[in-house]
Parts: C-alpha cells; sequence; structure tokens
C-alpha cells in the first residue's frame, strides 16, 4: 500500500504517515553501524512503527505548514560547499600540513573517527529524547514495515549522496596520512559525518510504498 510520509519536526530519526482509518504511525529510524555504512540496507530490512490513536500527539510533533526543507539537497549543498571552500582557501590549507610521525597519524586517525562517532550518538540520543518530550513510545503498540524506495530519482539521490560523502571522506584521510594536513583531517570528519546523515533520507517526506509485516 501506498502512504503518504511527513517529517517530524526537526527530527531526523522519526517520520510518521496516516492508514485510511485516520490511525496514525510514528516510524522510527533505528541507528545500525552496519546500515549506517550501506544505508541501503534500510530499504531490504523493516523499521519499527508505534500506532498513535491520539491526533494532538501528531499535532505536537509534526512540521509547521509554513516551514519546509529538503533534507537530500541540503546535504548534498553542505558538502559541495565544503568542497568549495577546500579549494578556494588550497593555499592557506597547505600551512596546516605537519611532518607528524606515522604513529601520532594513526593516533590522531582514529582520535576523529571515534569522535564522529560519539557525535552521532549524542545526536540520536538526543532526537530520541525530544521525541520522548511528547510521546512516550513504549506505552505504544508497536509494530514492523517494510518502505520501498519512492522513485529511481530517489535512489540517484541516495546513491549520489552516498558516493560523494563517502569518496570525500576516505580521500581526505588518504591525503592526511600523505601530508599530514590537520585540515584535511578535519574536513574528513567533517564529510564523514554528512556521511552518517546519508541513512536519514532512505525514508523521505512523500507518498511512498509500506508493507506491514506479520
Amino acid at each position: 500500500m501506498k502512504v503518504e510520509i511527513h517529517n517530524v519536526f526537526k527530527n531526523m530519526r522519526y517520520k510518521f504517515f496516516q492508514m485510511e482509518d485516520g490511525t496514525y504511525y510514528i516510524v522510527e529510524i533505528k541507528p545500525s553501524f552496519w546500515k549506517t555504512l550501506f544505508p541501503f540496507l534500510y530499504w531490504l530490512f523493516s523499521f519499527p512503527v508505534y500506532k498513535v490513536k491520539d491526533e494532538k500527539t501528531i499535532e505536537r510533533i509534526q512540521t509547521p505548514k509554513s516551514w519546509s526543507f529538503d533534507k537530500s539537497g541540503a546535504v548534498l549543498a553542505t558538502g559541495g560547499v565544503a568542497v568549495l571552500i577546500g579549494t578556494l582557501f588550497r593555499r592557506k590549507v597547505e600551512m596546516f600540513s605537519i611532518d607528524l610521525p606515522l604513529y601520532i597519524k594513526i593516533i590522531l586517525f582514529i582520535s576523529t573517527i571515534s569522535l564522529v562517532l560519539l557525535i552521532r550518538l549524542y545526536v540520536n540520543r538526543v532526537k530520541f529524547h525530544d521525541l520522548h518530550k511528547h510521546v512516550d513510545l513504549k506505552q505504544l503498540e508497536r509494530l514492523e514495515i517494510k518502505v520501498k524506495p519512492q522513485s529511481l530519482k530517489h535512489i540517484g539521490q541516495m546513491f549520489a549522496s552516498y558516493i560523494f560523502f563517502l569518496f570525500f571522506s576516505v580521500m581526505s584521510y588518504i591525503m592526511f596520512f600523505l601530508d599530514g594536513n590537520v585540515f584535511v583531517l578535519i574536513g574528513g570528519a567533517a564529510m564523514l559525518i554528512m556521511f552518517s546523515l546519508v541513512v536519514n533520507i532512505t525514508v523521505k517526506e512523500g507518498l511512498t510504498k509500506i508493507e506491514f509485516i506479520k
């Protein structure tokens, strides 16, 4: 069946939709290491959904009609701006090149990866608590659904975002190990954070095909 997916206001981790009988369901994009690394897996496995009978609950979490935001476009635009800044200030960036021993580079590499993971865990936790200010999911009936991509355009957006941020994060870390540029290391960490956000556009706002799992 097809339903109209809506964003939860300023909360990337959750979506909601309404069935023909008037019942609402909150969709949770649960964090997972492997699904973050390969976000296309979200289309192969199920999502937990929570049945909401109180329309006032939905009114508290829905996006105001006067507010609109294209996540997929913003993700690519942010990455493009970051690359543009790096290109324009290439000469100044070269000033951050430091002759570091290999073990220091490895420590810095592991430290930035760990920092990115901590930031993502923190963001997921914050978004979880933000929703629970309005509704306690543990008190709701839990079901499972499978979600299909909306269109070939949707698949293309996912693929483009995935390749873009993965490529530049990997290249940034390779460049750091080659010339010890700390600025490039920071840029790689930023790209890695953006890469981890790609999972949030696996379920987009709009008409989407879903299937309840019995």
